[in-house]
């Protein structure tokens, strides 16, 4: 199965159309239909797997309400990443101790741990730096609201 295919799925399970995934994510409607087309299609473009895992996970972080509940669909990655990472440096420890009897197999699989890790922090970074520093500047904003008339009144007595 595509990732394309799983984008489908993944709107079909949410009920959302193109535009308001275009809305949600920040990537371009057109994009978004040319994942969507049949294969057969001239304007078909193979969806890749970090991209899926932005859209999943953007949609899901949309679907939660508190700050707790966001923190935690991002610790699942960094999870992630350091599971990865422990595995290829314990494999890369070991072969590298016996550097003559590694075969191209073993390459591959530390190679794909290291992918893997890279991907899942490129993705909680991404999220964190979206949704976390949005947090963040509204609830300022609200903090500045809430203390703008105050600050008026201080500075209405320091006047008179």
């Amino acid at each position: 199965m595509l990732w394309n295919d799983k984008l489908k799925l993944l709107i079909d399970s949410q009920q959302l159309t193109p535009s308001k995934l275009g809305k949600l994510t920040n990537i371009s409607v057109n994009t978004i239909k040319s994942w969507l087309v049949s294969r057969e299609s001239a304007k078909f473009r193979t969806l890749s797997q970090r991209d899926f895992n932005y859209i999943q996970s953007v949609v899901l972080m949309n679907q939660v309400s508190s700050d707790q509940d966001r923190e935690h669909l991002i610790s699942d990655n960094t999870f992630s990443v350091e599971y990865h990472l422990k595995n290829g440096l314990e494999c890369l420890t070991e072969h590298l101790n016996n550097a003559g009897s590694m075969d191209s197999r073993e390459v591959k699989n530390i190679l794909e741990n290291f992918n893997c890790a890279y991907q899942d922090i490129c993705l909680a970074n991404e999220l964190i730096r979206e949704y976390f520093l949005a947090i963040k500047t509204h609830r300022l904003q609200q903090k500045n609201k809430d203390n703008e008339p105050r600050e008026q009144a201080r500075v209405h007595l320091e006047n008179q």
